[in-house]
């Protein structure tokens, strides 16, 4: 079939038959069959369960395996004894005046005594959790050092109020001379 036109003159058109033929090539030509959209591959469920059980347990095996063979770091012992205490204010420490220098004012106070025979560095402790205090200087050997309940803030930066809460909890962190961190808790 061939549509020919010429100048000045009208189309021709094809013939009822030709048309047929004509629908019949054009209808293939234009039309590729369907692709199928779907996703390829599929996960059953059996396998979807077993994916899903690999990857919890495999961190989970990963992690158990790293604590067994480092071990946590509260059993890395800091060799140290806490106490509470009450203690006379220090005006030349805590820049504060007593209303009677002959009788002082007691404050409550934790008393941290280093028992090891090496200085504690990056000493830090906390009460109850939730009030800590970060003590620059080293402790050294057989050293006692006196913080004052009072200096204890949490992390919005509210102060501790001797009184007003009970310590059910006194936990100490330091550096170890192996560069450990050491722990050591103590209930009340």
């Amino acid at each position: 079939m061939a549509w020919e036109y010429h100048a000045g003159m009208s189309e021709t058109s094809p013939s009822p038959s030709e048309n047929a033929v004509a629908a019949d090539v054009s209808d293939e030509d234009a039309f590729d069959p369907p692709r199928s959209i779907a996703p390829g591959p599929r996960l059953s469920s059996r396998g979807f369960f077993i994916a899903l059980a690999l990857v919890c347990l495999i961190p989970l095996t990963i992690l158990s395996t790293y604590a067994v063979l480092f071990g946590r770091a509260i059993e890395k012992e800091l060799p140290v004894s806490v106490s509470i205490d009450h203690r006379p204010w220090q005006a030349q420490q805590r820049a504060l005046q007593t209303r009677d220098p002959q009788q002082p004012e007691l404050e409550d106070v934790i008393v941290i005594t280093n028992e090891a025979d090496f200085a504690i560095s990056k000493l830090y402790a906390d009460l109850n959790g939730r009030y800590f205090m970060y003590v620059n200087q080293p402790l050294a050997a057989g050293e006692k050092l006196v913080l004052p309940q009072a200096d204890f803030v949490n992390r919005t930066g509210q102060r501790w109020v001797p009184g007003n809460y009970t310590i059910d909890e006194i936990t100490v962190m330091g550096k170890l001379p192996s560069g450990a961190r050491g722990v050591t808790e103590f209930q009340y």
